[in-house]
């Protein structure tokens, strides 16, 4: 699952839409509970008290500002984690 900071997820559907649009789906209410082999994506927040096997988080910055998106994308990872920085 790709987490991506609500203030930088227009930008991302915008910019991986145009590049990966075939592979990425967003995570939404009525998909969740669907296997897919798409990479899906949404905010840290919508994917509160949720996991994943693999989680990568896109923010902004790691601050005071970011931190509980931070937090809430690094403990959703069961197995590993990888952190983008978006600028």
């Amino acid at each position: 699952i790709i987490l991506v900071d609500s203030h930088l997820i227009e930008s991302f559907k915008n910019v991986a839409g145009d590049y990966f649009k075939r592979q990425l789906e967003e995570l939404t209410q009525e998909n969740i509970n669907i296997k897919v082999e798409k990479i899906r994506y949404t905010t840290p927040i919508m994917f509160r008290g949720l996991e994943a096997e693999n989680v990568v988080l896109i923010t902004s910055a790691i601050n005071d500002s970011t931190r509980i998106q931070t937090y809430i994308g690094v403990s959703r990872a069961v197995y590993s984690f990888r952190c983008i920085l978006w600028s």
